[in-house]
């Protein structure tokens, strides 16, 4: 983690925030105002799983093949504007 303030009138919130945590950024905010008034915070926060089981992704199989067929039916159903010469 990693905090960076300037002195400023308003507070001022900038987040670089995980994939996984952006979900999350108005509780973050709510919890970061309880302590802060005012000032600009530019706050980043990285996360590195020690464990490698944690890497690992499941994909949801039977979602993944509906959008994809979704895209199909979308593609096969676009009109591509002639070009003009």
């Amino acid at each position: 983690m990693e905090i960076r303030s300037v002195n400023g009138r308003f507070l001022d919130l900038k987040w670089r925030l995980p994939l996984f945590l952006r979900a999350q950024e108005a509780a973050l905010e709510r919890v970061v105002r309880e302590y802060v008034a005012r000032g600009r915070l530019e706050i980043h926060l990285d996360f590195s799983p020690k464990r490698t089981d944690l890497w690992r992704a499941n994909l949801n199989r039977g979602l993944a093949n509906a959008m994809l067929d979704e895209m199909e039916g979308m593609a096969g159903n676009a009109v591509c504007p002639s070009s003009r010469t």
